[in-house]
């Protein structure tokens, strides 16, 4: 397997908290770099230093080292451009701080999955283990890729 890296996106919201969980538990099992990215949006109060810091402390529990990242502008583009940097795995909630959950994915999230070329891990729940995978493939491009993914994931995940 590749050194991989993962990039682990938060807003402080107890979802993006569970994805940091869970990627957490991902990147253990893939042996995998770690950088948890924050962005503050330009209308907001920087709270950067301290989402960031929990995002840290929910990741002890994996034993893992990880790196912070702090990037000002609109979510979806700092996220998506951070993403083409050489990760192979972002993951982030499926709803953030501003969404409405009555969608199955908030507009952060949904542009993510569209706009990124790697895997994308939504995470909505908190989770310890991995049950079951469904990767959703479509007969696009990027279906092996995905199927390859999915395999590996289940691999390590037992």
């Amino acid at each position: 397997m590749e050194n991989m890296k993962i990039l682990i996106c938060t807003d402080g919201s107890k979802i993006s908290k569970n994805a940091i969980s869970f990627g957490g538990l991902v990147a253990k099992g893939l042996d995998a770099e770690i950088v948890l990215l924050h962005v503050v949006e330009n209308k907001k109060k920087d709270r950067s230093s301290e989402i960031l810091e929990e995002g840290k402390n929910i990741l002890k529990e994996h034993n893992l080292k990880v790196k912070t990242k702090i990037r000002r502008g609109t979510p979806e583009l700092k996220i998506i451009n951070e993403a083409n940097k050489g990760y192979s795995l972002v993951v982030l909630g499926s709803h953030g701080i501003n969404s409405i959950k009555i969608f199955l994915f908030g507009d952060v999230a949904y542009r993510v999955v569209q706009c990124v070329e790697i895997p994308v891990l939504i995470v909505r729940k908190k989770r310890k283990k991995l049950k079951k995978i469904l990767v959703c493939c479509g007969g696009s491009k990027y279906a092996k890729e995905a199927i390859r993914f999915g395999a590996m994931l289940a691999r390590v995940m037992k």
